[in-house]
């Protein structure tokens, strides 16, 4: 019997059948109920990032305006839904939590549907259990955030969803011409561009290959859609310009709306700041390229190593020569060696994400080839398109860490779509072109879906240790989320012990100012913050921005200044006050013009020993029209 591999997947996609799809989606619903069961209120971050994500719709929802009163760090779509929300069912962590689960239980319904139509039913529930299991809830690093319940930005999240939702709709326009899928996949570009600029590049990207296939396929586009396409794309922009323009001036109001992509072109602290380069792996590019080389290498050869030894027994089996059950064996010791080996790489640091990039292009280059093949034999190529567009979105969202691909981190949405790509890929593609035999195809899936089982389930429970030890509690009601105990991360504990300070001795109608950053402490005691960003360390002091920002406080201060003694050397930062650009300036101002009021936490802080100092404003408010 022959077992050369296709040269192209010539079968097409099953239709949906409730007999085969609904325990798919069922299974992936409970493992979402459980890791959300274990996660619950455990996500965020008690000081870092998060705070801005509900302090600033909160705002926007007492009268506060982008670009006015708030500075704006990335696009203003997702601040406005989220204010929406607040207005509906008032203020709460909470609150944007179900609304975020609503947001993502659409991500992973279109994640499936595209993994499906480009690889089966298996492909897409490995590829979705993955994302969900590694991706969805899980605490990576120290502090959290890096989830879909309370991500570090909602920008990202939303962002991503677009991106999919756009991957859906090309795949659509593809089968028909329509001018209300052409308008829909402009809008959803143009919605990235309020959004993240990783987003709308890949937005772009994927955008601009899936016009490619239509090119490819001598598929014309009418005017009419091209026109609806183009209107789609810059509708969001340009309403949010106008909006801004009744309470701006025009120049400040398309600056406000075109903020996610200010960001990076007019801004230099990407190319310059050292955290920022780390996390782009452009700190050491020859080093992290070698890296990368050497890991997507390793993997490669632990793939082929698999697939060999998946048609040595699968090959006992079609013998049938009195053998059969070696073969048998042999395809349980493979899969018990490869969940084995994935439990051991969870542990190699420059492993498997570094691998993820390099993994993706190899799958997106085969469904190109695919493509072509299947044109030229007049066969569907349905798959392959969907294959090709997801594989695209996967590259073009692993390019803001191009020389660090990592899953924690950023990871949690940059390398999402790629490790949904790989995995679905060794659950129907890898095996289908390796061997034409059915039972060496099924035992060379199991044995990858091992691999990548042992993997995903080392960093699950490594997360779920994690999460256990959120115990802390700190807010109330729909603020209520839990955090580390003090003797194992002091940051919630300062946060209470603040917020009960903020509660009890700062007036309701007194502005309150945190440095470096503590936002969530101004959103859980509802204290309002002069304008300004919501942290001021990194990019916000960078460029001369720090002399700007003492000018602004000049002008407007707040009656209270928190200054919280915390460790900036993650962010590849000295102490906080040493240097103009890293809140010297600002430490000169509160010294001059406040007093040093209470202080909280020990009498020698230390980077796990948090200190918060209050000063009071003891210089009188400058005259009205003072310069």
């Amino acid at each position: 019997m022959n077992e050369q591999p296709h040269p192209a997947d010539r079968r097409p996609t099953p239709p949906w059948s409730w007999r085969w799809d609904l325990p798919a989606l069922v299974s992936l619903g409970l493992l979402v109920g459980w890791l959300l069961a274990e996660s619950w209120r455990r996500w965020p971050s008690a000081l870092v990032d998060f705070g801005g994500q509900v302090y600033l719709p909160w705002r926007l929802t007492e009268g506060a305006v982008f670009g006015r009163e708030l500075d704006l760090p990335y696009g203003p779509l997702s601040g406005y839904i989220n204010a929406a929300i607040f207005r509906v069912w008032g203020p709460g962590i909470m609150h944007l939590v179900y609304a975020n689960l609503a947001f993502y239980a659409a991500l992973l319904g279109l994640s499936y549907a595209v993994l499906r139509e480009g690889w089966g039913r298996l492909g897409a529930w490995a590829g979705s259990a993955v994302f969900v299991a590694v991706f969805s809830f899980s605490q990576l690093t120290v502090g959290g955030n890096y989830n879909y319940a309370t991500p570090y930005a909602h920008e990202a999240t939303h962002g991503l969803l677009a991106c999919v939702a756009l991957v859906y709709v090309m795949l659509r326009w593809r089968r028909r011409q329509s001018v209300g899928l052409a308008a829909a996949a402009g809008l959803l570009l143009g919605l990235t561009a309020v959004l993240k600029i990783e987003c709308l590049v890949a937005a772009a990207l994927v955008a601009a290959a899936g016009m490619l296939v239509r090119w490819g396929a001598r598929q014309h586009t009418t005017w009419r859609e091209a026109a609806a396409f183009g209107l789609g794309a810059v509708l969001p922009m340009a309403a949010f310009a106008v909006y801004f323009s009744f309470y701006l001036a025009w120049d400040d109001a398309l600056a406000t709306a075109a903020q996610a992509v200010a960001n990076v072109v007019f801004e230099s602290r990407f190319l310059e700041e050292r955290v920022q380069l780390q996390f782009s792996g452009f700190d050491a590019p020859w080093l992290h390229l070698r890296q990368h080389a050497v890991a997507t290498g390793v993997t490669v050869l632990v793939i082929g190593a698999v697939l060999a030894a998946a048609r040595l027994a699968g090959r006992e089996i079609r013998l049938r020569q009195g053998w059969t059950w070696l073969g048998w064996v042999g395809a349980i010791f493979l899969a018990g060696l490869a969940g084995l080996l994935g439990w051991l790489s969870a542990a190699w640091e420059q492993g498997p994400g570094f691998a993820l990039l390099g993994l993706t292009a190899i799958a997106t280059a085969a469904a190109v080839r695919d493509w072509f093949v299947a044109r030229r034999e007049g066969l569907d190529t349905a798959a392959a398109e969907a294959r090709w567009l997801f594989g695209v979105l996967g590259m073009a969202m692993m390019l803001r860490m191009l020389l660090n691909g990592r899953v924690a981190h950023y990871g949690f949405y940059q390398a999402a779509v790629a490790a949904m790509v790989v995995v679905a890929g060794f659950a129907a593609d890898w095996p289908r072109r390796f061997s034409r035999h059915g039972p060496t195809q099924g035992i060379a899936a199991f044995a990858l879906l091992a691999l990548v089982a042992g993997w995903a389930g080392r960093i699950t429970a490594t997360s779920l240790m994690v999460l256990n030890a959120r115990t802390f509690p700190v807010g109330e009601g729909a603020d209520r989320m839990l955090y580390f105990q003090p003797d194992v991360r002091v940051a919630a504990a300062v946060t209470k012990a603040t917020i009960q300070f903020t509660e009890g001795r700062i007036g309701p109608k007194d502005k309150l100012l945190i440095l470096p950053y503590g936002i969530m402490i101004n959103y859980l005691s509802r204290r309002e913050a002069p304008p300004g960003p919501t942290q001021y360390f990194a990019g916000p002091l960078a460029e001369g921005a720090e002399a700007e920002l003492v000018g602004q406080l000049k002008q407007q201060p707040p009656e209270w200044v928190a200054v919280i003694d915390v460790n900036l050397s993650e962010h590849g930062l000295p102490a906080f006050g040493t240097g103009v650009g890293n809140g010297e300036l600002l430490m000169r101002w509160v010294k001059a013009d406040y007093k040093l009021e209470t202080e909280i936490g020990p009498r020698f802080p230390t980077p796990s020993r948090l200190k918060v100092h209050f000063y009071r404003r003891i210089r009188p408010l400058p005259a009205a029209g003072a310069k």
